[in-house]
């Protein structure tokens, strides 16, 4: 068999309302034909597909073939008055190579009906004549349901025309777990049948082995297609009998039941059953709530005849109509509402019918839009996979996804966008006290709550500066004012508790084989030979100046302050951070700025305080290392060698120069050369000893970048800003002498 969806459950309703004015208008004259034929079709499908020997297998599909064997009165004969060629040359005129049914207007979505001709045959039922071609259908996704689904087109000649249905079978359990051989002795599952345009020519009819029958019908205040099933056509030809206990019984049952449900006449029989197998539990929980119902109508049944046993089915489609028209006084047809959502997604709804309400109510608020329809299946999607509160909140977050969607803000999946909003919604908003604004930021930024995770897993919750610094780069990433969240959290710990100074460690010094003989700064730049350096930072906004500077994003709180007081605010920070050195020195520098001298600046207290750090001494090393490689590549020749250490700078950064001068003042440096002094080299040995000059470059001066990482942490930072980019104080170069002398072995 092929294999069924769930939705093919459903088909028949849809239909049914497409089709309800024919049903008003005409059931009496349509009906009375149609009942018949259907039947007839059901058992042609069945005989057919069971009896025919030694077929090919037919082109590959996802499941078995629905052809079988089986001992049916069928037979075929070659002489039939409609062939397979004419079969297919009449729906090829007609169609083409398919027939595509629109399942609804306004959704886009179909199917097509594609005969597999190759493996189609002709034939006749029984003693009748009725002469027919059964042709197997090509997959149809919506009609597909668990190995369980065969779907073909019967073509038949009536009145001189050819004509054509198609029928949908859906095996139950017992049929799936079986040799799945269709047959009218042992098939049990549900037939229906369709006209060529996709509407229903009749209800599901339910067969349990071949003989127990009941028919599913969309709306139990619409008998009329039960009240009849007498051919009713002025030419006798035209009306098929059928014959046999088999359809006779059929007929019996349906005449019976339409008298027991609506009063029409005495039951035919004794005792009438409405069976729904238990084995339909995976289209239907919940069935099986059967009541006992007299005679119906005002046939009641009060002499003693056998009561109707109605085992209820539990259609989705029927409950929620049900709801809709009870509860919320809406008589819309359900499917002209809900006829976008498929099998799982309208089980959902039947089982939390209070659902419905806030479903119709977002979708009537949004015009039915394709939209606000995916926004209800993402909503219904979230509470079936995830662990969603309520229906509201899966509302609220799957139509904040598609907006987001739409507007191209995010191009997460839809899972993926859940995880992210409990990120956002269950841990950091609570956390951080986030506004909506700040949450919907952060939900078209996934990569920064992520970076938030991972930075309170570091830092927790109960770290007051961690939260407030959170909540600090969340603002400025929010007004994207050209600073990464990246680079605004990663400086966390720079200038961090600056009221409560510490005497933190130096770095280590490395051994990587040259030794620092000494160090001094010199009074002068040395004469020597150039022999390289490392590559320019290249920033030059910190040496910038004026009064038409960007504010945005400095402190407001200091914008309109007086010079003297941002001074004074910006000499505290300067304080605080030369608790353990340079205070003095750092005084300087400030007068200098005040003083708008610019220029280059060296002041012999700084050079020697670098000359003394172990991160200079290791920057000098590492030159060495550059400069012994060099000259194992020349013989021990140093003419001509140049070294060049990249994006190797002399930075001043850790805690211990927090508090110690060097990073207020310097921090990292823009570029730094190198001048030959002295050399000599062993040939025997290999050693060799050499002086060098080293000139450091750094600027005096505050970018955009720098004030929005470290503000937070004291406002002396915007306050150096402001008197520079608004007030018109001047940056200046510092430069940085270290003459060092330095030995090595090239071999």
């Amino acid at each position: 068999m092929v294999a069924p969806c769930a939705n093919e459950l459903y088909i028949l309703k849809y239909a049914y309302f497409d089709i309800i004015g024919q049903f008003l208008n005409a059931l009496n004259q349509f009906y009375h034909k149609i009942t018949i034929s259907l039947i007839v079709f059901c058992l042609m499908l069945f005989c057919i597909v069971s009896c025919k020997k030694d077929i090919p297998e037919p082109l590959p599909k996802t499941h078995s073939t629905p052809y079988g064997s089986g001992n049916t009165d069928i037979t075929f004969r070659n002489d039939s008055d409609i062939s397979v060629l004419e079969a297919r040359q009449w729906f090829t005129n007609n169609y083409g190579t398919k027939k595509h049914i629109e399942i609804a207007a306004d959704t886009g979505s179909g199917y097509d009906i594609a005969p597999v001709w190759a493996f189609a045959d002709e034939g006749y039922f029984g003693g009748d004549s009725i002469p027919i071609v059964v042709a197997p259908l090509q997959e149809i996704s919506q009609f597909e349901y668990e190995d369980r689904t065969a779907y073909f087109m019967v073509v038949y000649r009536k009145n001189g025309n050819i004509e054509s249905n198609v029928a949908l079978c859906i095996g139950d359990d017992t049929y799936a777990e079986s040799s799945k051989v269709m047959n009218p002795d042992n098939f049990s599952g549900l037939v229906l049948w369709m006209d060529m345009d996709g509407n229903a020519l009749g209800n599901f009819f339910v067969l349990e082995g071949g003989s127990r029958v009941a028919e599913i019908f969309p709306d139990p205040d619409s008998p009329d297609i039960l009240a009849s099933v007498a051919c009713d056509d002025p030419d006798p030809s035209n009306c098929y009998n059928f014959g046999g206990s088999f359809f006779g019984g059929i007929l019996a049952f349906f005449n019976n039941l339409a008298s027991i449900l609506f009063g029409d006449n005495t039951p035919a029989n004794s005792t009438t059953v409405i069976w729904i197998p238990g084995t339909w539990s995976p289209f239907f929980p919940g069935q099986n709530d059967g009541v006992t119902t007299g005679g119906g109508g005002g046939g009641s049944n009060e002499s003693g005849g056998s009561p109707l046993e109605f085992h209820h089915i539990a259609n989705p489609l029927i409950h929620i109509e049900e709801y809709m028209e009870t509860e919320m006084g809406v008589e819309t047809p359900v499917f002209q509402i809900f006829g976008f959502l498929n099998a799982e997604e309208r089980m959902f709804l039947a089982n939390y019918l209070p659902f419905i309400d806030l479903a119709y109510d977002y979708l009537t608020l949004h015009n039915h839009s394709a939209q606000a329809r995916q926004v209800i299946k993402d909503a219904i999607y979230l509470f079936l996979h995830y662990p969603v509160p309520n229906f509201q909140a899966g509302l609220d977050v799957a139509d904040l996804y598609q907006e987001m969607t739409t507007n191209g803000q995010t191009n997460l999946s839809l899972s993926e966008f859940w995880e992210l909003y409990k990120l956002v919604v269950n841990v950091l908003q609570p956390q951080l006290g986030l506004n909506q604004s700040e949450v919907n930021f952060l939900l078209t930024h996934p990569e920064i709550a992520y970076q938030l995770k991972d930075f309170f897993d570091i830092h927790s919750f109960a770290n007051g500066s961690a939260k407030n610094f959170a909540n600090y780069c969340i603002d400025i990433a929010f007004q994207e004012l050209g600073i990464t969240f990246t680079e605004l959290i990663e400086s966390y710990e720079d200038f961090l508790d600056l009221e409560n100074p510490v005497d933190a460690p130096e770095e280590q010094e490395i051994q990587n084989g040259i030794d620092i003989i000494q160090t001094e700064v010199p009074s002068t730049i040395p004469t020597g030979t150039p022999i390289g350096s490392n590559t320019p930072r290249g920033n030059t906004e910190d040496l910038e100046f004026g009064t038409n500077g960007d504010a945005a994003g400095i402190l407001p709180s200091l914008l309109n302050k007086p010079d003297q007081e941002l001074f004074t605010i910006m000499t505290n920070l300067f304080n605080a951070c030369t608790f353990y050195g340079l205070n003095p020195t750092a005084l300087d520098f400030i007068q200098r700025f005040k003083d708008k001298t610019g220029g280059e600046y060296h002041h012999p207290d700084v050079s020697y305080a670098v000359s003394q750090t172990k991160a200079m001494r290791n920057f000098i090393k590492r030159f060495g290392v550059k400069l012994n490689e060099a000259l194992q590549g020349n013989n021990g020749n140093i003419n001509g060698i140049e070294i060049e250490l990249g994006d190797d700078r002399p930075q001043f950064s850790t805690l211990y120069h927090t508090f110690h001068g060097l990073k207020i003042l310097i921090n990292d440096t823009e570029h730094t050369t190198f001048k030959k002094l002295d050399f000599n080299l062993d040939p025997i040995t290999g050693e060799w000893e050499g002086t060098f000059f080293f000139e450091v470059t750094d600027h005096f001066g505050l970018d955009k970048r720098d004030v929005l990482k470290f503000q937070s942490k004291h406002s002396g930072f915007a306050a150096w800003w402001l008197l520079q980019h608004k007030r018109d104080y001047r940056p200046f170069k510092t430069k940085i002498w270290v003459k060092a002398t330095i030995r090595g072995d090239i071999n």
